[in-house]
This record gives structure tokens, C-alpha cells and sequence, in this order.
């Protein structure tokens, strides 16, 4: 999605890190009536669009 030509590096996790993280939503639908409405690759695409969008802008302020 983001056609990165970036090397991806394993590291050691933290001490505390968790092994898996999947979070479960059903307390969140039990309790609050609420449930995702957007499907994993628009939020993807989004979340990505977002994040190039505030690294242009930071750059743009860090080098003036």
C-alpha cells in the first residue's frame, strides 16, 4: 500500500511488550452498541494518506 523501498529490521521486543496484539472489540459493541465501519484497507489507506501528509508538513517546518 505505501511502496516503500524500506528495509525492515526484526529487533528484541521490550521487556514488557506484548507477544500478540489483536485486540477483542465485542465489549465495545456489547457495551457502547458500536462496531468498525470502515473495512481494513480504506482505514489503511487513510491512516497512511494521514501520516505522509504530517511527515511533508513537519518536514517543511523543520527545514525553514
Amino acid at each position: 500500500l505505501t511502496d516503500s523501498k524500506s528495509k525492515i529490521v526484526s529487533l528484541p521486543s521490550a521487556p514488557h511488550d506484548p507477544q500478540r496484539r489483536k485486540p477483542d472489540i465485542a465489549n465495545a459493541n456489547q457495551k457502547l452498541g458500536w462496531s468498525p465501519s470502515t473495512d481494513i484497507e480504506t482505514g489503511l489507506v487513510s491512516t497512511i494518506k494521514f501520516f505522509k501528509s504530517a511527515l511533508a508538513q513537519s518536514l517543511q517546518t523543520t527545514h525553514v
